[in-house]
């Protein structure tokens, strides 16, 4: 049996900001995508899935002219995973911010290639039922950054197998003075 790459993934949006995390960063299952400096995608899956389907995901942005948007980038991977003649078993989470509206942006797309838009929070991964019971304790509305971070780190390490999550990597999308 194949090791797991993806472990666990987490994003939540904030008021003018979107916190996305994995207790498993070695792996490479959570990257900044090529050419935007503000989206990231989370993979959840078989290392092996995981890496093909990330490396897909670099060409085919890198195909792409313009700005990659979320909502590009997220039809991008469903309409890649719907067509692939290999069945990728992984779940996926997009998110960022709107390139204009800098408004914050969650999606998940399963491995059929669905997707499913996201007002709040998600998790995916082998710990995404209790990850999504400690995160809904814990969020509220249009939370300041300083409460997503502490809603991020609480609903990782309360509650949860210390020998499971033992660290997380943890990036924060906000938008900043510099045009990127």
């Amino acid at each position: 049996m194949e090791n797991s790459a993806g472990g666990n993934v987490l994003a939540i949006k904030g008021m003018n900001c979107v916190v996305i995390g994995t207790d498993n960063a070695a792996d490479g299952n959570l990257f900044r995508v090529p050419v935007h400096s503000r989206l990231y995608c989370g993979i959840e899956g078989p290392e092996s899935h995981v890496s093909a389907v990330r490396k897909q995901m670099t060409i085919r942005v890198q195909q792409l002219s313009g700005q990659v948007t979320p909502e590009v980038y997220t039809q991008n991977l469903s309409s890649f995973l719907q067509v692939s003649p290999v069945p990728y078993q992984v779940d996926c989470i997009v998110a960022g911010l709107q390139p204009v509206t800098r408004r914050p942006y969650i999606a998940t797309v399963d491995m059929l290639g669905i997707i499913n838009y996201i007002d709040d929070f998600v998790a995916v991964g082998k710990l995404r039922p209790q990850l999504h019971v400690n995160c809904e304790a814990l969020y509220k509305r249009n939370m300041k950054l300083d409460d997503v971070l502490e809603t991020m780190g609480n609903t990782f390490f309360t509650n949860t197998d210390p020998e499971v999550v033992k660290e997380a990597l943890v990036f924060i999308i906000r938008p900043c003075s510099t045009a990127n």
